[in-house]
Order: C-alpha cells, then structure tokens, then sequence
C-alpha cells in the first residue's frame, strides 16, 4: 500500500532506514537479505526505525533554502509537507509545541549540528 506524505500535524522523527522491495538491479530483496541490509533497507510492512531524539549531523540541504541556522537557533519542520527543516525567529508566539531542536553547531560551511527532540 501507497502512502502520502503528511502536511499538517507533529512529525513523529527521523526515519534512519528506506523501505525498498526491489534493489538498484530490480532483483527482490526479499530473497537478498545481506543485500538488503547493505542498502539499510527494510521490506515493505516491516517496522522501520523512526529517530526521535539525539544529536545527528544534517547537510544543507536537510534545510528550507535560505533558513539555514547559526548556533543557538532553534528549529522546526517548514509546514509545506516537504519535511525540510527552518530556524526560527526567537520572538515568535506561535512556535510552541512546534520546536523540534537546536542548531548546536556549524562548520561554517555546509554541515550543521543539531540536537531534536520531536
């Protein structure tokens, strides 16, 4: 079964593995278990683990384009459904309950740091 990606509500976290039936070659992971696991895969109806809070180290791209944060900033998931992350301004009422980490620290560049708890 197809699912769609959620729009509106809290997100749950961070999936740390994809859910694949077929590898790169179209050949059934099923039967490729070691295959499936160089791949950090899992099967289709299986349970996937889900992060939901601890330090991870993001890309730039994990972020809204021209939302990336500076230490301290805290951080929310962008309500546009596409599961990218913005600062948040620091004053801002509305953000309660939707903070799901801080930005801990930069390399300046193109990699940041972040603590979450979702």
């Amino acid at each position: 079964a197809d699912s769609d990606l959620a729009t509106q509500g809290a997100p749950l976290g961070i999936t740390l593995k994809q859910t694949l039936a077929y590898d790169e070659n179209d050949e059934n992971l099923l039967r490729y278990p070691l295959k499936k696991d160089e791949l950090q895969a899992v099967l289709p109806g299986h349970a996937v683990p889900v992060l939901t809070r601890g330090l991870v180290l993001l890309a730039k791209t994990a972020f809204k384009a021209g939302s990336e944060p500076a230490v301290g900033d805290r951080l929310s998931v962008t309500a546009d459904g596409s599961g990218e992350l913005q600062k948040e301004a620091v004053n801002e009422d509305d953000t309660v309950g939707s903070i799901v980490g801080t930005c801990i620290a930069t390399d300046g560049a193109d990699k940041y740091l972040c603590k979450l708890s979702f």
